[in-house]
């Protein structure tokens, strides 16, 4: 069912939100929007699982990058120079703290950005453009090695897909690079 799904080009960003193995053989990316409910229970089953398998876990934003009134442009703007260069255990503490918190002033307080800070309009360019050619029409989108999760699926039937992806990802891998098809 999975290999049937539309796909999007997963291929990682200079400065992108990568979280656990970046070489693992199941990669999963979400699509979020920084004030979205369903995106913060999406993401605390995602940050478990990343925890407790191997698999590479991204985040991108769904913003619009020259809208830098819009609160989820601001946001978004906001982590990207506060995690730019940080390790991945700040990264995942933070955006942890962002999806328990989603609130600017309080996220702030807690996560400061030290000096001036990066520009990051490219990045956030990126994730706009990333977006609109992956077709987001809604958060959390999430995509497994590249293939939409099917609409049959949430982030909490994970855990069960990603033991079994682990252990046919060889056979998965194959199959995508021979372009096998399913009947």
């Amino acid at each position: 069912l999975l290999l049937q799904q539309r796909q999007a080009d997963i291929t990682p960003f200079e400065h992108d939100f990568q979280l656990g193995n970046a070489a693992a053989p199941v990669q999963i990316l979400m699509a979020c929007n920084p004030y979205c409910g369903p995106c913060a229970t999406a993401h605390n089953t995602l940050h478990e699982l990343a925890e407790r398998n191997n698999i590479g876990l991204t985040v991108r934003f769904t913003i619009k990058h020259d809208k830098k009134d819009d609160i989820r442009t601001q946001a978004a703007e906001y982590m990207l120079r506060l995690l730019c260069h940080k390790s991945e255990a700040y990264k995942k503490q933070a955006l942890h703290d962002w999806y328990t918190l989603m609130n600017m002033v309080k996220f702030a307080a807690k996560h400061p950005v030290t000096g001036n800070g990066m520009d990051v309009t490219g990045q956030l360019k990126q994730h706009e453009q990333w977006a609109e050619a992956a077709t987001i029409k809604f958060t959390p989108t999430i995509f497994i090695n590249g293939y939409e999760l099917p609409k049959q699926y949430n982030a909490t039937d994970l855990a069960a897909m990603v033991r079994y992806l682990n252990s046919k990802t060889t056979t998965i891998a194959e199959q995508v690079e021979n372009n096998y098809v399913p009947a």
